[in-house]
């Protein structure tokens, strides 16, 4: 018995549920603890924004404030990683080691991430290698600027049915839901097969000896529907 590998769409949800509670942590913590301990105001950096753009506009381009801009771009990026990594660690690889549900996002949308080979559990060093360098660096870094356009590719347009975070991490994100037996798809929580059929054998039969059973009342070998 082997399930269904998770579709584009699920895989998708999944990933903008689980990283919307990631964000969601991370954004807490930066602005309750972390920025209030080393003083860092987010807002300056939107207020340095603004100032450059208008200037830009009027034909000034101030090199200092552009440095400046650049500079405090690089440390809330740096903090932004350094609270997110651990965060993405801790709900992405440690909680689907120890919980059988994995990830809200994939409970859910009735996902989990299997070993590739034989669908058992994942080992946490796969997980680690799926999650964060398939998924978070991969998306989060390379793909900073072009964020939507690499959620498509990674996790909607794989003709294997498998993301590149399952093929860095040699895994698989399959929909629980659906399995498939003896070639044809099972639907495991309604316990009904999709597409059933019988396959049925038919013989020819002498028109005497049907006659002959069809006149008989006390015969019901054969039914008409």
């Amino acid at each position: 018995m082997k399930h269904l590998n998770a579709s584009g769409s699920s895989r998708f949800f999944a990933f903008l549920l689980d990283y919307t509670i990631i964000g969601f942590v991370a954004d807490i913590i930066l602005s309750n603890i972390i920025f209030p301990i080393i003083k860092f105001d987010p807002n300056l950096l939107v207020q340095k924004l603004q100032i450059f753009y208008q200037d830009t506009a009027q034909g000034v381009l101030d090199y200092e404030l552009a440095g400046q801009i650049i500079t405090l771009s690089f440390i809330q990026l740096g903090l932004t990683f350094a609270v997110m990594i651990p965060i993405v660690v801790g709900y992405l690889c440690v909680l689907p080691h120890f919980w059988e549900k994995q990830t809200v996002g994939r409970l859910l949308l009735g996902l989990k991430v299997v070993d590739v080979k034989d669908e058992g559990k994942v080992s946490f060093s796969k997980l680690l290698l799926r999650e964060l360098v398939g998924g978070f660096l991969l998306t989060y870094v390379i793909g900073s600027s072009f964020m939507i356009l690499l959620i498509i590719i990674i996790y909607m347009s794989t003709s294997s049915g498998r993301s590149l975070a399952d093929k860095v991490g040699k895994t698989r994100l399959i929909n629980l839901k659906f399995v498939v037996s003896n070639g044809s798809e099972f639907d495991f929580f309604s316990n009904n097969k999709k597409d059933e059929y019988v396959d049925a054998k038919f013989t020819d039969v002498e028109p005497e000896k049907f006659e002959e059973k069809k006149n008989d009342d006390s015969s019901d070998d054969y039914m008409v529907f």
